[in-house]
This record gives C-alpha cells, structure tokens and sequence, in this order.
C-alpha cells in the first residue's frame, strides 16, 4: 500500500506547518531533525506510515486521502499498532475511533471522544483519583495529552456535518496535539469549495493520498493465496493479469484492497479446499456480461457468501444463503433503523423492535409476579394488585442504559430510597387492596405512574407481607427494563423465533470476523466496508426486517 503527498491545495503549505510547530506550548513536538523538507517527504508505504506522522510531519497532523475502498481503515490500523509498538513510557496512546457515530451539531468533540473511550474501553468509566480532579479517566486522559486520536471514516457523516465536524476537529484539539484523520478525496476537496461558507481544511496538518494497487502487486497476491506460482490454483488467474494493467472493467475494479479482497474469497481455494466446483476467475474478464467496472465490483460483492462455502475438515454453522440473510438484515438495521452508522453494538439491537415489545413484556411479568403472590387474600385483591403492578411495569418499560454495565456497584443511597419509596407507598397499596377491591384497583393505577415517574431507575414493592416476598420478583423486572443486556436477549430471542437472527447472534458476529467479512473496531463490529453495508441494505433477495410499527 503506498501514497504520495496530497495536492497542494488540500493542506496548508510546508512553511506554514514548520511555523505552526515552532509556536506550539512547550517548542515543536518530535526531534526537528527528522522532519522532511517538504512535502515531498511524505511519500512512502507501508509501516512507514508511523515514521511519517512521528518524524516527517512538523505538527504531527495528518490527513489520510483516498477513494473508497482504498485501504484508508487498513492503513490507519498499520499506523496504530507501529504508533504503539513506538511509543515511550508516558507518551501518548494511539486510539481509533470510527466517526460515524458522532453528531458534531449536538456534541463537541471532546464529549464525544471521552464517550466513545468509555464505550471501547469500560475500564475508563471510572473516576480518576481525588487529586485528579472530578472527572473520569478518558477525559483525565485526553486532557492530559496522553491520547492520540486516530479518527477513520470522516465521510461517513452526513455531507451536511462534514465541514462542521472538520473545522470541530481544529477548534477542540490545542496546538501541539497529534491527531489524524481519514477523508475520500473528492469529499474533502469539495469541501475547500462549499455552496456556502469558508473552505474547511483540518488546522495545521499535511496529508498523503494513497495510490491505487499496482497491477504487478495485485496479481502477486492473488497467485500467492492462490498456492503460489506453478500451482493449478494460480494458473487460475493466467488471463486476469494481463488485463489489470489496461483501462479494462475489471483491471480498473481490482485497484482497491476491498475489490481484491473479494476477489480471493470467491476464486481461490482456502486450505484443504480444491478449486474444483470453484468458479473461474477469467468469467471476470467478460465484457459482455460486466462491461464496467461498477458491474465488476457488483459482481464481487454478491458472491461475499463464498466466504461461507463449506470446506474439508472446518464446520460451520451457517449456509452461504442463511449467512447472507443474517447480513443483509443486519444491514438494514444499520442504514434503516439506526439511520446509516457502520457500528453494530449488540446493546442497540434493541431499536430493531418496537419499544412496546419491551413494556408489554415487563408489564406482564410485573403483573403475573404480583398478583399471583396476592391471590391468597382474594380473587379480586390479586387482579387489583396484578392490573397496577402491569401498569408500573409498562410505563418503566424505557430505554435502556446508553453503555452497558460491565459490573455490579453497589449504592447505598440508591438502597435506601429504594425501602423508603417500597414501604412508603407499599403498605398503602395493600390495605386500599385489602379493604376493597375497586379502591385497591384505583389506587394501584394513581400510585403506579406517580411512583414509576418518581422512582426512574427503581421499581416498588409491595408492602407487609407481599413487599418481602415481592422484592426478588420486581427486582429482576427492573433489571430487565433499565439494562442493556435486559433489553437484548428479548430482543434477540423475538427476532431468532421469527427466523431473523441466529440463536447465538455473538457467536455469527465473531465468526463473521474471523472470515472477514466483519472487522471489530473496539467493542462494535462493522461491515467491512460502508459500501458492503450499502449493497447489502439494497439486496432484494431478502424480507424486509421485522417492522418497529
């Protein structure tokens, strides 16, 4: 994978940026010595990536150009793990972090960073010490400079957030703080030429565009999956060369890591695989059935399910049509649902359902726990307790946490209001319910969303001898409503009846991963690539997902 420097009018010229590094706080970050002379300086490949940020760039900013499907996440990954093999005790630490899910009009970027560290990392939830002031440990960090923040995927925000997210990006980030970003070229210099406002450029920073494969590379990679030269696999790909390095549709499509990716996946066979019953490659240097290069790669992209063809001495538990299926729906729940972010985090699975699946759910356990312990003290004094206990439970039938939880915590506030609030309106519930049915009935129903309101992440008991006997019951009712893993497994257990989902949904996406088909970006999987998420999104072999109305 190499590149070039970007074209002069994308960054801000070399003297500009020695100038810039010279006034940081503290002098010019990095041994001037090794800083490059020019942008011309900038070209290389590979790991020399890490070198180039460290030691070329005077302000240690850089913006990653190229076109889609380019390598550009696969480079940015390159650049983190040589960043922190590099790194020195008590320097910086490089984090990626996919920028999709950010809303620059609503959130600055520093409330989103300390965020998305929680998100990924659970460990930085917590507080830092009392000396440290009162904050959590992703924002001590990011305010202390100890982060270097990798920010892949820039052209995955909506076009209207681009230059606004861009110029959040110069504003949030002090001078002297090492930050790099990833941008289509086309995206980025449109945004030097906007219909309204200034052009936008990221602050301080030089820029690299990665170049297309050569045909030569291309070619030595696909023979090498293959077995290698002078084997009958490679021999495969005779005809596919010669044309790679020619203005045909398929020498044009096989330019980008992600089209030679999928290009080994559907031709070449995998260990202890024969290529006999595989199709054959040279049905990609057919005109006449893919004249173009978006037919090639449309091409590609609907045989992904070749990843999951059945292979000698390897099981697996999903055919190539149900794995596509999976995919496809899980697609749709990214681009529909969850209005086109590329991170599928199991604890948002839930917006895959409508919200009323989940209280009509917790209503009636509420109701069946509670008026099944009250039946003893009357028929009517269990459907009275059972209707408000049902009622309580579906209006605390929310959303759930933002994060899940990674431990227990125990809190002794949070205790004590929650006995003051049980055995405050508890025993009122029952004698209303004991003296009479209707007043218990009407009591449970005016109680119920006063409480449930006042209570918020609680759930009451009732009081006397039923608020003991009860607390385990409403108990496991709460932790179903307010807990993201509460709100999943119903999800998913709706969803794999309707022959939706797998069983084991983690199990799919963690074999996914393994085969490719997924890449895991902190404690989220994506697709990929955004326009693997797209083609799939549009497939029309599959049922639409189940509908949230």
């Amino acid at each position: 994978m190499a590149w070039t420097p970007a074209d002069p009018d994308l960054t801000e010229d070399w003297p500009r940026l020695r100038t810039t590094a010279a006034d940081c706080p503290g002098g010019p970050p990095g041994d001037p010595q090794g800083r490059a002379t020019g942008p011309g300086g900038l070209t290389g490949s590979g790991l020399e990536v890490a070198d180039a940020l460290l030691r070329r760039i005077p302000t240690r900013r850089l913006i990653v150009l190229g076109a889609p499907g380019s390598g550009k996440t696969m480079l940015l990954v390159r650049l983190l793990l040589a960043v922190a093999e590099e790194r020195a005790p008590g320097g910086a630490v490089p984090v990626l972090l996919p920028l999709a899910s950010w809303n620059p009009a609503s959130q600055n970027l520093q409330a989103w960073l300390v965020e998305g560290l929680a998100q990924d990392y659970a460990g930085l939830r917590g507080p830092t010490p009392a000396c440290a002031g009162s904050m959590n440990r992703a924002r001590a960090l990011l305010e202390h400079r100890l982060l270097l923040p990798i920010l892949d995927g820039l052209d995955e925000l909506p076009a209207t957030a681009r230059a606004m997210a861009l110029a959040e990006i110069s504003r949030a980030l002090p001078p002297g703080q090492a930050v790099v970003v990833s941008r289509r070229v086309d995206e980025y210099r449109q945004a030097q030429c906007p219909a309204a406002g200034v052009p936008v450029k990221l602050a301080g920073a030089a820029g690299i565009e990665l170049r297309p494969l050569a045909a030569c590379e291309t070619a030595a990679y696909l023979s090498r999956d293959a077995g290698g030269e002078n084997t009958v696999s490679a021999a495969r790909w005779e005809r596919v060369p010669a044309r790679l390095d020619s203005g045909t549709p398929v020498g044009q499509a096989l330019r980008t890591p992600l089209m030679v990716f999928l290009a080994r996946t559907v031709y070449n066979p995998r260990p202890g695989e024969t290529a006999a019953g595989l199709p054959d490659p040279a049905e990609l240097c057919d005109e006449d059935r893919l004249p173009t290069p978006a037919a090639v790669e449309r091409h590609l992209l609907e045989a992904l399910p070749a990843a999951y063809r059945s292979r000698p001495g390897t099981s697996c538990w999903w055919s190539p049509q149900r794995a596509e299926h999976v995919l496809v729906l899980l697609a749709r729940h990214l681009q529909h649902r969850l209005q086109g972010p590329p991170d599928l985090a199991w604890w948002q699975l839930h917006e895959a359902v409508h919200r009323r699946l989940h209280q009509c759910l917790l209503a009636a356990s509420a109701a069946f726990a509670a008026g099944f312990r009250a039946v003893g003290a009357g028929l009517g004094t269990g459907i009275g307790i059972g209707l408000a206990a049902g009622f309580l439970g579906w209006r605390t039938g929310g959303q759930p946490r933002r994060l899940p939880a990674v431990a227990f915590r125990w809190s002794g506030t949070g205790f004590a209001l929650g006995l003051l609030w049980a055995f405050g309106f508890g025993p009122i519930l029952v004698l209303l319910a004991r003296s009479a049915p209707a007043f218990g009935l009407l009591g449970g129903l005016l109680l119920g969303p006063v409480v449930g309101a006042r209570l918020g992440h609680g759930v009451v008991a009732l009081a006397g001898q039923e608020t003991l006997a009860l607390i385990p019951a409403f108990s496991v009712c709460g932790a179903f409503a307010y807990t993201a893993w509460g709100h999943f497994t119903p999800t998913r257990c709706h969803l794999t009846l309707r022959h939706r989902l797998p069983r084991d949904l983690l199990a799919f996406l963690a074999d996914a991963h393994q085969r490719g088909v997924l890449r895991q970006v902190g404690a989220v999987y994506q697709l990929r690539h955004i326009n693997l998420q797209h083609h799939l999104a549009r497939h029309p072999s599959v049922p639409s997902a189940t509908p949230r109305d």
